[in-house]
């Protein structure tokens, strides 16, 4: 056998790309960088010697990040990506042991257990998208490993409370490094600094993908405690972040006004399409994330309706918990207006139902 039956059992990641006017199907950021932005950055790209390898390790990316978020540089990790990081801290404290999650949640998280081997354990979300506490406990006491918590949650939106994560972190501080994944946190106000601070294993992973609009390039990195940060790095591939990621990512942490007004857009317009998709009679989800997860009585009919007219959002209704759930992204003013205005056509439609 050439391939491992781990690998050979997997489906492997299911995406479906397609051609739209109005995206709202990855949760990306609502605009690109300006181009005043853009080309500041190919300016600095000119500087850079491109046949030489990059800092090891990101070291110049890890001091801006730690001058940004007042955290020790030797508690900053770097890598092409959050998707690469869960994949790192799986390989360091999970293979041999096991992995936890709850769901549904990132799928990136169960895929990495199955890849590596570890033993995964996926604890149902209770219907209202609260912590199973209990059935957490159990599992949490009777092993060892890595737990991986999306807060604010995808693809709920939702976020879980101080007071939950707090009895979670107490059950796991001996075993487990326990993972808070906070690629949403700008648009919910929330930050896991102060319990990273307080509790040696816990991490906070952070991406460049979301607030500030770099998706295309790839960059995330984790927050830890210094000692369990370095081992956290030995697992990351070496020069593995390019200076291209490098630059940009030093140039967005230094216009932080500009990316919390962005933030401050994004937050009013998913307040606005929330209650436009209330007043449709919709089972809206509550959100602090720059997505809304809505349920309608036909999924299917709805979202290939709405791409014929030129609006792409994401089908939810496959996973269990979700049945006839949508989610879309929230977009520009613009781009939002399109999605209701087509969304109060589809449902007013005969043939809808």
């Amino acid at each position: 056998m050439l391939v491992r039956e781990e690998i050979l059992r997997l489906p492997g990641y299911a995406y479906t790309g397609y051609e739209a006017e109005v995206k709202l199907d990855q949760n990306e950021a609502a605009e690109d960088l300006p181009a005043t932005l853009k080309s500041a950055l190919f300016d600095k790209l000119q500087t850079v010697p491109l046949h030489r390898y990059p800092d090891l390790d990101a070291k110049r990316l890890r001091r801006s990040i730690a001058a940004h978020f007042k955290w020790p540089e030797n508690g900053v990790v770097v890598s092409g990506g959050s998707n690469t990081l869960i994949r790192c801290l799986t390989i360091a404290g999970a293979i041999g042991r096991s992995v936890v999650s709850v769901k549904p949640t990132f799928p990136i998280y169960s895929d990495q257990a199955r890849v590596l081997g570890t033993q995964l354990f996926e604890v149902p979300l209770k219907p209202d998208f609260s912590l199973p506490l209990d059935e957490l406990r159990v599992t949490l006491e009777q092993h060892a490993g890595v737990i991986f918590l999306a807060n604010p949650a995808a693809p709920t939106g939702n976020k879980f409370s101080q007071g939950q994560l707090e009895e979670l972190l107490q059950i796991t501080s001996k075993n487990w490094i326990f993972v808070i994944d906070e690629a949403y946190h700008q648009f919910a106000g929330t930050s896991a600094l102060p319990l990273v601070a307080q509790y040696p294993h816990v991490v906070s992973l952070r991406t460049f993908s979301k607030a500030y609009g770099l998706g295309g390039l790839r960059i995330g990195f984790a927050l830890a405690q210094p000692e369990l940060a370095t081992e956290i790095r030995k697992v990351v591939m070496p020069f593995s972040v390019s200076s291209l990621q490098v630059m940009a990512a030093e140039t967005v942490l230094e216009l932080d006004d500009f990316f919390k007004k962005r933030v401050a857009t994004t937050i009013s317009e998913r307040e606005r399409v929330s209650e436009a998709l209330k007043e449709l009679n919709l089972r809206t989800y509550p959100s602090v994330t720059n997505f809304i997860l809505f349920s309608v009585p036909n999924p299917a009919y709805v979202f290939e309706t709405l791409l014929t007219k030129g609006v792409l959002i994401r089908r939810q209704d496959h996973i269990k918990g979700l049945e006839g759930a949508l989610r879309v992204t929230i977009g520009s003013e613009d781009q939002n207006n399109r999605f209701l205005e087509s969304l109060r056509i589809v449902l007013g439609e005969e043939s809808y139902g």
